[in-house]
């Protein structure tokens, strides 16, 4: 994070409007790659975004000192599937498969007991001895 002391600006004005944009001055291709905004504070269903800062590698070798930002705004209106800082699915979209299936072993070994004790009961009832 050091790399990014001095280069970096966010729009704290805009946040309550859920502007969550960052700004990264003299970028260079060793900045290429995904970035998430996350902001836990925020109200509202979006609190993080994130963008993926592509670098021109011509623009770069003609000795332009600008460089061109290809960004893809995330911002939803609704709840979605967040992903992780690696490209993978959020904690929750693994926990709900999870939950699901501890569910359905629940469901399974309390009707295997059920069962497995009803049939024990009516055994005992039918070994016992007419009078």
């Amino acid at each position: 994070m050091e790399e990014y002391r001095g280069r970096t600006m966010m729009f704290k004005d805009e946040l309550k409007h859920g502007n969550i944009s960052l700004k990264i001055f003299n970028v260079s291709e060793k900045d290429e790659g995904r970035y998430r905004c996350y902001i836990p504070k925020l109200k509202g269903w979006t609190q993080s975004s994130t963008v993926s800062l592509i670098i021109d590698r011509d623009l770069t070798k003609t000795g332009t000192t600008e460089m061109t930002l290809f960004s893809t705004n995330l911002q939803t209106t609704g709840p979605k599937e967040d992903l992780n800082d690696l490209g993978g699915s959020s904690h929750r979209s693994r926990l709900i498969p999870l939950v699901v299936f501890l569910v359905l072993v629940v469901l399974c070994v309390g009707s295997g007991l059920y069962i497995f004790v009803s049939k024990r009961q009516k055994s005992k009832v039918s070994k016992v001895p007419p009078l």
